[in-house]
């Protein structure tokens, strides 16, 4: 069941050279665009659930049984997420349940005890399902804002991981924001800068806080990358250095 995993999560970083290119036919389409689809597939989700079932309800012994938990929260949320492409469901049904795979696996990690696999499900997903969403422009711009408020809106308990995932998420939402309005990338550079000038303040606000630093990185990576798009432009590269230093 490994390699389906496996193309189904990586097989839209083909998206990234072909961005708006339009949506494809289906789920399974739209993951295999530079690579082959896997022989007997079918019986992926089946054998997850499986394993994921036997972790859940065999292990009783009392340290392992958390980390069995852990497992089949993992291997549930695996069989979820490859299940549009092997069943070949529409392209945006496909999207719409790696959403809310995404949306189940921040949760549990938001309430659950024991939370890093359902966090790192959680990233995963929502790196796949924006890449995914490259095929279309619509797509890009729905996806990404719903990604930056959900992962803003966990970030009251997660922020060490969640607040740099939203600005993260953010940077991208506004280069696709200038893209879509037909700006060019200097011109965008202006748009990207609300990433960091958020992120400056939210590390204000934060304090002494263990999210401070990895906002901040995240904010700053951002000043870079507007600084990256600005770089043809003397006149707007001036007033985007000027911007950050502010």
């Amino acid at each position: 069941a490994l390699p389906v995993v496996g193309v189904v999560v990586l097989g839209p970083l083909a998206w990234a050279s072909r961005a708006w290119a339009g949506a494809p036919s289906d789920a399974r389409t739209a993951v295999t665009v530079d690579v082959t689809w896997p022989p007997h597939a079918e019986t992926a989700p089946l054998v997850l659930v499986a394993v994921a079932a036997v972790l859940a309800l065999a292990v009783r012994e009392t340290t392992w049984r958390p980390r069995a938990l852990e497992g089949a929260l993992g291997l549930a949320g695996a069989s979820a997420l490859i299940l549009p492409a092997v069943l070949e469901l529409p392209y945006p049904a496909g999207l719409v349940i790696e959403g809310a795979v995404t949306t189940a696996a921040l949760t549990a990690a938001m309430f659950l005890r024991r939370r890093l696999t359902a966090l790192l499900l959680s990233l995963v997903t929502s790196a796949s399902l924006a890449l995914l969403a490259l095929a279309s422009q619509t797509a890009t711009l729905v996806v990404l804002g719903g990604l930056v408020a959900l992962f803003a809106a966990a970030s009251w308990r997660l922020a060490p991981l969640t607040a740099p995932a939203a600005l993260v998420h953010g940077a991208a939402l506004a280069c696709a924001t200038g893209a879509a309005a037909g700006w060019s990338p200097a011109h965008t550079a202006l748009l990207v800068l609300v990433v960091p000038a958020v992120a400056a303040l939210l590390a204000w606000r934060l304090g002494d806080s263990s999210a401070t630093v990895p906002v901040e990185a995240a904010g700053a990576a951002a000043g870079v990358l507007a600084i990256a798009l600005a770089g043809t432009d003397l006149p707007l590269l001036a007033t985007v250095l000027a911007l950050c230093a502010v």
